[in-house]
């Protein structure tokens, strides 16, 4: 039995991708991320019989290279989030923070 992959067509990935974003995160329209599809910024997009797709499982891959902050249920598995900058030490030698 062959596994079938779930596709989204690039016009319906922002809409889908409102559902995986922490609330007051901007999803940028279909066109920009079209425009950052067809420059090769966004490798999870596929380019099948004519359209683009990304695969429902590289959403939230898409999401963090647009940018965008994953609620935690979205996070992938092994997914840590970082602390801001301005709160990460500065030095790797010390324990003060910025």
């Amino acid at each position: 039995m062959t596994a079938t992959i779930d596709l989204i067509a690039l016009p319906h990935v922002p809409r889908e991708l409102i559902a995986l974003v922490e609330a007051g995160e901007t999803v940028p329209p279909y066109r920009s991320i079209w425009l950052r599809t067809c420059n090769g910024e966004l490798p999870m997009a596929q380019f099948l019989r004519g359209r683009w797709y990304v695969a429902r499982d590289q959403l939230p891959d898409l999401a963090q290279a647009l940018g965008l902050r994953l609620k935690r249920s979205s996070r992938p598995h092994g997914v840590i989030a970082r602390a801001p900058l301005e709160q990460q030490p500065h030095s790797r030698h010390t324990k003060e923070w910025v």
